[in-house]
């Protein structure tokens, strides 16, 4: 936790508004888990992508989906 503060900081030391560019958050039951990175992970994503957040990135540019390669044609057997 102190790691996480210190970092924190750091970050708003360089310049980063806390609270808008960085959050932070620490559940009382958070630990280094799947099940944890997985209930938190649509609240993070939410953020991170935010519409209206003076930090969102832009939207990512929807690729076009790559052609996959034709199967070569197996030998028939008789």
């Amino acid at each position: 936790m102190n790691d996480q503060r210190r970092m924190i900081d750091t970050l708003a030391k360089a310049g980063y508004r806390v609270g808008v560019q960085v959050d932070s958050a620490i559940g009382a039951d958070g630990m280094h888990s799947e099940w944890f990175w997985r209930r938190e992970f649509p609240r993070a994503y939410r953020w991170l992508f935010a519409a209206d957040s003076a930090s969102a990135p832009p939207s990512p540019r929807r690729a076009r989906p790559a052609r996959r390669p034709r199967a070569a044609a197996s030998p028939t057997r008789p």
